[in-house]
């Protein structure tokens, strides 16, 4: 299967990594000179220059009077060239255009034959441009420059995007603006920790690279990621690989002390051998094929979901899941976990022919934190497996695609979709689900959420999904626990313990509580006294740059986010204090932070909300998550937002003025502060100005209220926005002592922005909410209006046309249903 990489330097589990990830577009690919220098300029007809080459080429053209040994440093000769009587930067500029335009490629077509995440070019020449237009590529690129504004990649293109992170020859001009060739020219690239040098190293350190003919000696950016490392394997179970033409022993060895693995051959040679394994890999596993669907399909649908196979060969370092781990694949895959009572609910629905009534069938998995619920995801989709099904879940780094998605199930019915963390998603699921049922496609759809956003998915989906809850476990399942921990010795001071004796501990003790009682059982301290243990070892040693980044990544975590790479690195450099993240992770952190395919967090999400609540003081969390949500502000724009990309939606989530209000003790002033802070940053937001409104029409500032949500509806007039203007008003309406003919008029205005927000295009995400708060507001208004019948007749009419309204979109929502009842009940005692 893998025989033609294995040939020139990988190991069978690296190759397969590489055939697996570059077949899910999992993989980015980083290109150094070595890759263009077999193409030809066309101007000179000479093959083009490494970096020595060029450094060669300019020293002798221009007479700069290096000697021989001097010339691997490119960045010092390009310094001299520019300053040079002989040649200076409009010289150089047209110098350096006359060897890197109009190139000619030969082999390189072949790259674009597979599917990249992204394609990050150190190379200025047009190579990849001219490349691309022989008919045997299967991709097309998007070229960026790295002084353009950050972008998300599009769902489904057959487009890959391609970045250049020193400039690009095409657009040079006379001051040779836009290049990168010296210190100088990279330290000012990375002033803006925006840019897609931030982007790039963010992907670096916890995404999969294929290094192509950059020997990390040459190109000076890269010296320093070298150094740094990367810890690809420990986020994704996939390794980033160098491919290079030769390499000297020390080379090798320092390479691969960096976590990066070596192919010692010509890129083409790589490439061919390359795509043979990945040819085999598709013969030998035909259900990894996507059949006749279109290009533009496989690449979306791959791009969207993570594959779960039993072959999976991914095992991810120092995970504990009797320790308190968050759960994994690999977990389940050596049976670690035990199979819940509630879980073998979910199977039968799901997988049983004598169950269920409908093609499509939808299992959601609510309950408390800690409950299991990952677990049993993870534990449905092997179920799969024995069912002859093929899982996948959903990676959450942007928007669903939901026609891909759809079309996909379509011609491929044993597929099984898996959603953790769906709340983020909930109206894409909705989405998706109507085009299912309209295909007419027999799937099984998996999802997962706690219970405080359940009901807000629900309403989402627009679908009655089958909910099963993990609150409390079944008499069963202490036994089944019981079995696990005994297979693999991990009983701690239940080792002698009778069955009884372990119902007891569970079930009354705990009172059936899975994580309190997990936590007690081992050693008696449980996951809390590892983390506390581990901490208070580093109390006093750690730096105020190493503080920021624990506390960034706890923060982030209890939200249910991982703290972006990008981010961190951030917080170092805001402390004015030196450090570096890789060796702080393996050296520091390793016992208290996971780094996954997002970025850092802690080891479970319950453990990084005791880790807040008991370590961190208000002073810090307000400077860190400040720090954190400015940091942010210069990866959105519209498109980002759009795509509801990570950075975006971990945004959205501290945002919230319940989050802010209850970091801060329910301190509405230092909420306020918080906010105000950030008003350069997100005054041109809408959302950050509805957040305002809402905190302070919580704190009865409905004047300053009111402004705020005005500003919100100028910026962004859409369905979110016009019910926060609706709530506002509407609360104004009903605050004490104010005098009927006041009320009457801040509900009329409050009764339009929800009138608004119901009929506006973009009110998919908030089917209820203008519902919701009309007939809250309106039955608190009732009393007011006692003694004025005008405005009492009034209300009861819009009454009317709000319930006859509601009773259209509570179809299949039983939940909504069951509200309207309630308040169709006390709409009737008043009257």
């Amino acid at each position: 299967m893998t025989k033609h990489l294995e040939t020139v330097g990988l190991s069978r589990e690296l190759a397969l990594q590489l055939v697996e990830g570059v077949l899910e577009g999992d993989y980015h690919l980083l290109l150094g000179a070595g890759f263009s220098c077999s193409a030809i300029s066309a101007n000179s007809g000479e093959t083009l220059p490494t970096g020595w080459g060029l450094s060669e080429r300019i020293n002798k053209d221009f007479s700069l009077g290096f000697s021989e040994s001097e010339l691997g440093n490119l960045k010092e000769v390009y310094e001299d060239a520019i300053h040079s009587e002989n040649c200076g930067r409009k010289r150089l500029s047209n110098y350096l255009k006359s060897i890197f335009l109009n190139t000619v490629p030969t082999w390189h077509y072949k790259v674009l034959k597979f599917r990249w995440a992204r394609i990050w070019n150190l190379n200025i020449d047009d190579v990849l441009d001219n490349a691309q237009k022989n008919p045997l590529c299967d991709y097309r690129i998007n070229v960026t420059n790295w002084q353009d504004r950050l972008k998300a990649d599009v769902a489904g293109s057959t487009e890959i995007q391609v970045i250049h992170l020193h400039g690009r020859a095409k657009l040079l001009d006379e001051e040779l603006r836009g290049l990168i060739f010296s210190l100088e020219e990279y330290a000012g690239a990375l002033l803006g920790h925006g840019s897609w040098h931030s982007e790039f190293w963010s992907n670096w350190y916890q995404r999969p690279f294929l290094v192509v003919g950059a020997t990390l000696r040459e190109e000076f950016d890269l010296e320093i990621a070298l150094e740094r490392g990367t810890n690809s394997y420990e986020a994704t179970g996939r390794s980033t690989i160098a491919v290079l033409k030769s390499v000297d022993s020390r080379q090798r060895k320092k390479l691969e002390r960096r976590n990066i693995a070596v192919a010692e051959c010509s890129a083409e040679v790589f490439f061919e051998a390359l795509q043979s394994d990945l040819d085999q890999f598709l013969v030998e596993n035909p259900g990894r094929s996507a059949g006749a669907l279109s290009t533009a399909t496989q690449i979306s649908f791959i791009q969207q979901f993570d594959t779960l196979s039993l072959t999976e060969n991914r095992q991810r370092n120092n995970r504990d899941f009797f320790g308190g781990d968050e759960p994994t694949w690999q977990d389940i895959l050596a049976n670690k976990d035990a199979f819940l009572h509630k879980t073998e609910e979910a199977s039968e629905y799901l997988f049983e022919d004598a169950q269920g009534t409908t093609d499509l069938r939808v299992a959601l998995l609510s309950g408390s934190p800690a409950s299991g619920r990952s677990s049993a995801l993870f534990r449905l989709a092997r179920v799969a497996i024995s069912h002859g099904k093929r899982p996948y879940i959903f990676r959450e780094e942007k928007s669903i695609d939901t026609e891909s998605i759809a079309t996909w199930l379509a011609a491929n019915p044993n597929s099984i979709l898996i959603f953790d963390n769906a709340g983020d998603f909930g109206e894409g699921i909705g989405d998706l689900l109507k085009k299912i049922e309209a295909h007419g496609t027999r799937a099984v759809v998996i999802l997962a959420e706690r219970d405080a956003r359940t009901e807000a998915l629900r309403s989402d989906l627009n679908f009655d999904a089958r909910i099963f809850v993990y609150r409390t476990i079944h008499r069963n399942d202490v036994e089944r626990v019981r079995e696990r921990r005994l297979t693999f010795g991990r009983m701690g001071q239940a080792t002698e313990w009778s069955i009884k004796e372990w119902r007891d501990f569970f079930l009354k003790d705990h009172s059936g509580d899975l994580f309190s009682s997990l936590s007690a059982l081992e050693g008696g301290g449980g996951f809390r006294r590892r983390m506390d243990q581990e901490y208070q070892r580093l109390t006093g040693t750690l730096t105020t740059s190493q503080v920021n980044v624990l506390a960034g990544a706890a923060l982030t975590h209890r939200l249910g986010y991982s703290l972006p790479t990008a981010i961190a690195t951030q917080l170092m450099k805001g402390s004015g204090q030196q450090g570096d993240l890789t060796k702080d992770f393996r050296e520091i952190f390793g016992d208290i932070l996971v780094v996954d395919r997002n970025g850092f967090r802690l080891r479970h999400r319950q453990l990084a909300d005791h880790f807040v609540k008991d370590y961190l003081n208000i002073p810090l969390i307000y400077n860190v998550t400040k720090n954190i949500a400015a940091l942010i502000s210069p990866l959105l724009n519209p498109q980002v937002m759009g795509n509801r990309t990570y950075s975006y939606r971990l945004l959205r989530a501290m945002m919230d003025r319940r989050v802010v209000l209850a970091l801060f003790g329910q301190n509405t002033r230092a909420a306020r502060e918080w906010y105000s802070e950030l008003s350069t940053h997100y005054s041109w937001n809408g959302r950050y100005w509805d957040q305002r409104a809402l905190l302070e029409s919580d704190a009865g500032s409905h004047d300053t209220a009111y402004s705020f949500s005005k500003r919100s509806v100028s910026l962004h007039r859409h369905a979110f926005s016009l019910n926060t203007l609706g709530v506002v008003r509407c609360r104004a309406a009903v605050q004490p002592n104010i005098t009927p003919d006041d009320a009457w008029d801040f509900f009329s205005e409050g009764n339009a922005a929800l009138l608004d927000s119901r009929s506006n295009p973009g009110s998919g995400e908030l089917r209820e909410h203008p519902y919701i708060t009309f007939f809250t507001y309106a039955l608190q208004l009732r009393n007011l209006l006692k003694e004025r019948p005008s405005f009492r007749s009034k209300l009861a009419s819009m009454w009317e046309d709000w319930m006859h309204s509601a009773d259209r979109i509570a179809t299949s929502q039983s939940s909504f249903e069951n509200k309207l009842r309630d308040f169709r009940s006390d709409w009737l005692r008043f009257w």
